[in-house]
């Protein structure tokens, strides 16, 4: 092997390398563990079946998207049975229960 065909063949490797070394760089994967109860994981995996993504790929864009907008990208509320208000109800409507006040309704009044 000549100097040049060394060089020219040292020179190649390299490149290959570099093509090589840019091409992975994104693709190293961490893997994520999380515990979810079993019947919100089956439902999860059949909507995401339903839409053609995989869950993987779901919880990835829930992240990717979290980080670009800084922010969890949907509303979260509390549940309105643990409202102030609500729960002052409650307190008054039990307190009518220890005081003997209450009234009768038929099933076909509250449906």
């Amino acid at each position: 092997m000549t100097g040049i065909q060394l060089f020219l063949t040292i020179v190649i490797f390299c490149i290959m390398l570099y093509v090589i070394n840019n091409t992975f760089r994104g693709i190293c994967m961490a893997t994520v563990s999380i515990r979810m109860d079993d019947d919100t994981k089956a439902a999860f995996e059949r909507f995401c079946d339903s839409v053609g993504i995989t869950v993987s790929a779901a919880v990835n864009m829930f992240a990717k998207m979290t980080v670009r907008e800084n922010r969890i990208p949907f509303e979260i509320t509390g549940d309105p049975f643990w409202s102030e208000e609500n729960q002052a109800r409650l307190r008054l409507s039990m307190a009518h229960a220890k005081e003997g006040k209450l009234t009768k309704h038929e099933i076909s009044e509250v449906l």
